[in-house]
């Protein structure tokens, strides 16, 4: 069953809005949570890896950090490619991605989380 894209907009934009409640609170364990299923669900801003991002590296959980820098990344660069071949995103049902420098920024991540894990002998 393919679900209507209002719906899943809606879906996502209640994960986001849920998640910077949570982050008010500093709640981070919500607060990843609802990040987590926006980017289950592509969303296609950046709020839900960066907070990801911040909170994982926060915690020292580097796996996670590193999961998440390379999905943002993966998914920058497909996006840019499927607008190179003017084909459908990869946003849900084809939402293009706007990141601006986002993909930069989860590069810069990346590359701390390596040196960390490194220094750590993992």
């Amino acid at each position: 069953m393919v679900r209507d894209y209002e719906e899943v907009v809606e879906e996502m934009q209640d994960r986001i809005h849920k998640a910077m409640e949570y982050e008010k609170l500093n709640d981070i364990e919500k607060c990843n949570q609802y990040c987590e299923e926006a980017v289950r669900l592509f969303h296609f801003g950046t709020y839900s890896y960066e907070r990801l991002i911040k909170n994982y590296i926060k915690t020292k959980d580097w796996k996670n950090a590193l999961r998440i820098c390379n999905m943002a990344i993966d998914r920058a660069n497909r996006s840019e490619k499927l607008k190179k071949e003017n084909k459908p995103n990869i946003g849900y049902m084809g939402t293009p991605l706007h990141w601006g420098d986002f993909p930069d920024y989860a590069k810069r991540r990346k590359e701390f989380i390596l040196k960390k894990l490194k220094e750590e002998g993992q």
